[in-house]
């Protein structure tokens, strides 16, 4: 079964959680070194106590070391076990093409992994387009799933479409009952359960 969801960051403080009608969120956890969502703590409270599968975002600072990034985001991480099984994966966004993007990349998931004892289940974010021109590692492992933002398109029919796309944030002005302001909503290519953590 294909599924909806959305994600929030401290744009979107409080969410009645009960009345989103989805099945899945990703929370924004951190960006680079010594940001974390001041709502965190209550945005967790909240989505643990449903049915909704939940995991955990970093919004990278490329210009930081992004080891550095990788072990602020690995920090929340730990501390709310969002990696734990069923959870959705730990996930990066990455938005822009300083230097060399997965060079980067590259560098934050493996000290991502480290930290976290071992290679696990991960997402990557950003639009259809970054993929199309910057994306070259292919050959990365298994384990790294990918989310395409690509607007004004029908769910799961993103412009930039392979095996690896798990899910597709196909608008940014969304609305969710519950959840004041526009909202980034998300169709899971890949049926949920094969997109969370596994037992």
């Amino acid at each position: 079964m294909n599924d909806l969801g959305f994600d929030i960051s401290g744009w979107q403080k409080h969410v009645q959680w009960d009345s989103t009608g989805h099945a899945f969120v990703y929370i924004k956890a951190t960006q680079g070194v010594g940001f974390v969502n001041p709502w965190l703590n209550d945005q967790h409270s909240g989505v643990v106590d449903t049915d909704l599968a939940w995991g955990f975002y970093h919004f990278a600072n490329p210009h930081n070391d992004p080891s550095d990034d990788a072990r602020a985001f690995a920090a929340s991480i730990k501390e709310y076990g969002a990696d734990a099984a069923g959870n959705l994966p730990p996930c990066l966004d990455y938005e822009t093409s300083v230097g060399d993007p997965n060079a980067w990349i590259y560098a934050f998931l493996t000290t991502l992994w480290r930290e976290l004892g071992g290679e696990k289940p991960t997402m990557l974010y950003t639009s259809a387009s970054w993929f199309a021109t910057n994306y070259i590692h292919h050959d990365w492992a298994p384990s790294v799933a990918l989310w395409v933002a690509s607007w004004g398109r029908p769910p799961g029919h993103p412009t930039y479409l392979t095996p690896r796309v798990a899910i597709h944030q196909y608008t940014a002005s969304g609305s969710i009952p519950g959840v004041s302001g526009p909202v980034d909503l998300s169709y899971s290519i890949w049926p949920l359960p094969q997109v969370v953590i596994p037992r």
